[in-house]
């Protein structure tokens, strides 16, 4: 029960997400990953409702 909207919350939450790293590069001894995602939540409360997209580039470094 949510306190303050007095309602049973229910959430289902979905989200998909894409690593790239690729193969023989790197830039000054990392390399780059790239990341692509969505993810969506539906609630009983329409609130709590989103849908949200994602992209990010991290470097990665192994010993």
């Amino acid at each position: 029960m949510d306190p303050f909207f007095g309602v049973l919350r229910e959430d289902k939450r979905s989200f998909i997400k894409l690593s790239l790293e690729p193969i023989n590069f790197n830039i000054a001894g990392m390399t780059p990953v790239i990341e692509v995602g969505y993810e969506k939540n539906e609630s009983t409360l329409a609130l709590i409702n989103y849908k949200r997209t994602i992209a990010g580039i991290t470097f990665r470094r192994s010993y």
